[in-house]
């Protein structure tokens, strides 16, 4: 009935804290109900389980009473740091249960290490998404995949060179027809983030796609949802437009896929001296 969304909008805290890496407030969790491009004025979302630090983004299962949240490093209302003093990334899981969301656990491979952010469920909760500069992968942010085992997840699987580069693979999105999206400023783009896709085929990834235009540009273009009707959507981006003119704040774009034009073509081929017809030519 509505979008659950980051912002790093004011609060209204009575102790306003700022992100000393970008100048700006935590990340939190907003809701706003509505569709399209039409909704309700933004209000804070389950205020209980957000923390002082950045909260989000968020995938919520398909039966609506599981979500998983990346969130800083906090437990127990304390901060946990690296080795080298930064507050990395965890995945934290929460259910619905009489009618709230409480925290249930945390995934395998939290550690206070290194990060591990962004998860997407797939559409029947069997595998779970997530980016990580976790040891042993090509650099920077990989994208991996756990398997559902019992009532917890398999060891993480790297999705490998196909998908993953030195530089960062981040925001995965699990469609629900299989196809994966995914933004990386390492393969070859239109410049910064780009929004790619990969299918699945016969246990090995295919050679990534990119998005291009209108939905890339030489900017940040990141974090890419489906609704559930598979052909309308969110994105977020930095770029310039004729509302949004400062390309260093994130926005939220909405968009949806347009069928391709079906035209029927009838070529002949000529030889350029004769001018006959070509009829053998393929």
């Amino acid at each position: 009935d509505g979008i659950i969304f980051v912002s790093a909008r004011d609060r209204n805290q009575a102790i306003s804290r700022t992100h000393s890496w970008t100048g700006e407030k935590f990340l939190a969790l907003y809701k706003a109900s509505g569709k399209g491009v039409t909704f309700s004025t933004p209000q804070l979302f389950e205020k209980s389980i957000q923390t002082i630090l950045n909260d989000g983004p968020l995938c919520v299962a398909k039966s609506g009473d599981e979500m998983y949240i990346t969130t800083n490093n906090i437990e127990e209302g304390k901060t946990r740091r690296s080795n080298n003093g930064i507050v990395k990334l965890k995945v934290y899981k929460y259910k619905f249960i009489e009618n709230e969301w409480a925290f249930a656990d945390t995934i395998p491979p939290n550690n206070d290490q290194y990060n591990v952010a962004h998860a997407s469920l797939s559409e029947d909760g069997s595998k779970l998404f997530f980016s990580s500069d976790m040891p042993g992968g090509f650099g920077g942010m990989d994208i991996y995949v756990m398997d559902k085992k019992a009532n917890s997840w398999d060891t993480p699987v790297n999705l490998g060179p196909q998908i993953n580069t030195a530089g960062n693979e981040i925001f995965p999105f699990i469609k629900s027809d299989g196809t994966l999206y995914f933004s990386s400023n390492g393969h070859e783009g239109l410049g910064g983030l780009d929004i790619y896709s990969t299918q699945n085929k016969n246990g090995a990834w295919s050679d990534v796609k990119n998005l291009m235009a209108p939905m890339n540009s030489k900017e940040d273009d990141f974090s890419l949802v489906f609704n559930k009707d598979g052909q309308s959507g969110y994105m977020s981006s930095n770029r310039s437009s004729s509302i949004y003119t400062k390309t260093t704040d994130d926005n939220m774009y909405y968009f949806t896929v347009l069928k391709p034009q079906s035209i029927t073509y009838t070529i002949n081929l000529k030889d350029s001296v004769t001018d006959t017809e070509l009829t053998d030519a393929e």
